[in-house]
């Protein structure tokens, strides 16, 4: 079975939008989204441990070698994260450290990169465990 790449929507709740991402910004399918500090009010980066988790990128992906990298992206879909036990579901893959069912469900974990968790440190506790499937994909909620 192939590696779970990034956030895939479970459950729950599925509300989708469409913003312009920044320029210069590579982004994948399933990433997490945050507002952009720079730009206008509606642009979005990719997000990291601790942000405002605004969405889940779910449009073509955008690569370095795109030649047009270097420009804003506009009308590109997103599902908006609904925070909060109950609300939404996410399929999320584990990228440091090694899910248990015993051990993890509860956990707090924080975002390791735009596309995974990491269950080797709960400082930001971004994403709560709920079900795990496999020792490196596991489903559940995000906090903010």
């Amino acid at each position: 079975m192939p590696t779970l790449s990034g956030f895939h929507f479970h459950d729950g709740i599925k509300l989708t939008r469409r913003t312009s991402i920044v320029a210069s910004q590579a982004v994948g399918h399933g990433d997490v989204l945050k507002l952009s500090n720079a730009g206008t009010a509606d642009e979005m980066t990719v997000s990291t441990a601790g942000s405002l988790h605004q969405g889940i990128y779910v449009d073509t992906p955008i690569a370095s070698t795109d030649s047009d990298y270097a420009s804003i992206k506009e009308n590109r879909e997103y599902i908006v994260i609904v925070p909060g036990r109950g609300a939404q579901l996410w399929k999320a893959n584990v990228e440091a450290g090694t899910a248990d069912q015993t051990t993890d469900v509860g956990y707090e974990a924080d975002l390791n990169s735009a596309n995974g968790i990491t269950l080797s440190a709960s400082e930001s506790d971004d994403f709560v465990l709920t079900v795990v499937e496999s020792a490196a994909t596991v489903i559940g909620y995000f906090k903010s």
